[in-house]
């Protein structure tokens, strides 16, 4: 199933890396302020609350449409995701159980922020 979702991640991320290419200068310009802001705020959420670890990788992902040191990154980070969640899956159920909850409160924190 791992590798499955590795190529499943690569591909999709191949994909938007085409579409990218395939519009004009004005829409690329705009898609890299957008991943600039997105990994500024990804920042920002790492010292006020917000889902840092998750905004700054999709700026990454953004960037990786242009660039080659963010591809780079970015395969890094589907590797290391992908080998977490190989290790969560043979992990004790009480492990599986506090990263679950975990995320359970980071989502319901987010949610109770925003609906603030």
């Amino acid at each position: 199933m791992t590798q499955e979702l590795k190529n499943l991640i690569n591909a999709r991320a191949d994909a938007v890396q085409r579409q990218y290419h395939s519009h004009g200068p004005v829409f690329r310009a705009l898609w890299l302020v957008g991943a600039f802001v997105v990994i500024a705020a990804g920042l920002v959420m790492t010292v006020t609350p917000g889902p840092a670890i998750i905004v700054i990788p999709i700026g990454i992902a953004m960037l990786a449409a242009r660039f080659r040191w963010a591809q780079w990154l970015l395969r890094g980070t589907i590797e290391h995701g992908v080998a977490f969640q190989r290790w969560l899956s043979r992990a004790h159920v009480s492990v599986r159980v506090a990263v679950w909850l975990t995320g359970a409160v980071v989502v319901a924190s987010l949610a109770l922020l925003i609906l603030r």
